[in-house]
């Protein structure tokens, strides 16, 4: 994978980043936050079908991350299409601090598997761990969209997320929107230190576009 298809995917030109941190919310209407980058398409392929995915799994919550990616990278060979690795392999780089691997396995996911959702999501706890606020919430508002555009293995991390940041931001019907549909999904929330560290990041470089992307989120999946 080249440089160039990264930049293809991840761009965010310098003309969008000064409207967005200046806060010009009209300027975002079909940007990379309020409109579908990606297709989602159902991914047939899982634990049930396939064992070795839950050797891969088993592996990574049992924090064995370094097993985790030299299985990850021998299946790579055999499925390259297949969301469920560049998942396991980003999780194994994020959680050893190494933010760079795991964007680039993540989009190099985005790029070859069907299913994106979940790769979009964890996309944006990597942005999010790295301290850029902006970058997280775009990944999880295309994490929605994906989610939205085809229903199928939903996860309800982003929509909790959002959740989050509109509860920091003081904007309880966004946040209610939010959490309502998380739940409806699963029933499962963030840990208190997560949602505290979401919304420190996210309060401390807030701006006015933030809150009109959460705004317009809301407009477009929660017609209530």
């Amino acid at each position: 994978m080249t440089r160039k298809k990264v930049s293809k995917i991840d761009r965010f030109n310098t003309k969008t980043k000064k409207q967005f941190d200046t806060g010009n919310p009209s300027k975002f209407l079909g940007d990379e936050f309020l409109e579908p980058q990606y297709i989602e398409k159902v991914e047939e392929r899982n634990i049930n079908t396939m064992p070795e995915l839950g050797e891969i799994s088993e592996l990574g919550n049992n924090e064995k991350y370094n097993q985790v990616i030299l299985k990850c990278k021998r299946l790579m060979k055999k499925y390259p299409d297949l969301d469920f690795i560049y998942f396991w392999m980003g999780i194994a780089n994020l959680m050893q601090g190494k933010y760079n691997q795991a964007r680039f396995i993540l989009i190099e996911g985005l790029l070859k598997s069907k299913s994106k959702a979940w790769l979009c999501c964890k996309l944006g706890e990597v942005e999010w761990k790295a301290g850029k606020a902006r970058e997280a919430l775009k990944w999880w508002c295309q994490s929605i969209h994906c989610h939205e555009s085809n229903p199928h293995d939903l996860d309800n991390s982003p929509y909790l997320y959002l959740a989050a940041i509109a509860g920091g931001f003081g904007m309880k019907k966004e946040y209610d929107a939010f959490t309502s549909r998380a739940f409806g999904i699963r029933d499962a929330s963030l840990t208190y230190e997560a949602m505290t560290d979401i919304q420190n990041l996210f309060i401390a470089q807030k701006t006015h576009s933030m809150e009109f992307v959460l705004k317009e989120m809301c407009k477009l999946y929660f017609k209530n």
